[in-house]
């Protein structure tokens, strides 16, 4: 008792340390290969339904069919594309910064082939994003980050160190838009909002659909002083969805 009531005494330090005590108990149950109570609930449907809500049945199949991932799974969905990418402003001067920390790829080149594994694994809820570039110059370059579901159509996607982009998804009859909700790091669950938009900009992306195999993505940050100083577009097609045998996974 004496514990609880030193840790918890006000509301401001229960903040700072119920988030840190929480991300322990994770990873204690982690090690000792207890699930988590929701994974039972997460598993049966898609993680992209809720946040759509009722426009999730409006989505046409090529873009239910890589928003298909359920949590706590083996589903994996793969999808090739080329895309041009351009780097300008700040992003520029960050550029070796940002691929010494492999955050977003700071380069210009037209026509990159690029895959992309839309991955689900049994002991997470988080979605996983791992994009592979092939650049010229460079070869091969991974991207990988992880999206977990706020509340309501809010999710973040959490990079390397546990840099975060918030975004809001939303269906506008023609495309998949991701709005600016700002910037955080992610902190043993808990959201620690940065004024990270102050330096690099605000992020936006869409994703609009071609046919039922194939989609085109655009994604680009547009800062207040200098404009639009990093994006890239292109097509992609959905090549394929695989259940991986339980246990398998890779990075």
């Amino acid at each position: 008792m004496a514990a609880t009531r030193a840790l918890f005494w006000s509301e401001k330090l229960s903040a700072l340390t119920y988030p840190c005590m929480r991300g322990v108990r994770d990873w204690l149950l982690r090690r000792r290969n207890v699930k988590p109570i929701d994974n039972l609930n997460l598993r049966s449907e898609p993680t992209f339904k809720p946040v759509f809500g009722a426009d999730w049945e409006k989505l046409p199949p090529v873009l239910r069919a890589h928003c298909a991932n359920r949590a706590y799974t083996n589903n994996e969905v793969v999808a090739e594309g080329v895309l041009d990418v351009t780097c300008l402003g700040p992003i520029g001067v960050l550029a070796p910064l940002l691929r010494l920390m492999r955050q977003i790829p700071a380069t210009s080149e037209m026509n990159v082939p690029v895959t992309v594994r839309f991955r689900s694994y049994p002991d997470t809820k988080a979605y996983h994003f791992d994009r592979t570039f092939r650049f010229k110059p460079w070869g091969p370059y991974r991207f990988h980050s992880r999206m977990f579901h706020i509340a309501g159509n809010e999710m973040i996607e959490v990079m390397r160190f546990g840099l975060g982009w918030r975004m809001h998804y939303s269906w506008d009859g023609e495309k998949i838009v991701l709005g600016h909700a700002g910037y955080a790091f992610r902190l043993f669950g808990h959201l620690i909002p940065i004024p990270l938009g102050l330096l690099i900009g605000e992020g936006c992306a869409e994703e609009v659909p071609v046919d039922d195999e194939h989609f085109d993505m655009m994604t680009h940050i547009t800062h207040c002083w200098w404009g639009k100083v990093y994006g890239y577009k292109g097509r992609f097609r959905v090549e394929r969805s695989l259940h991986k045998s339980a246990g398998q996974r890779n990075g």
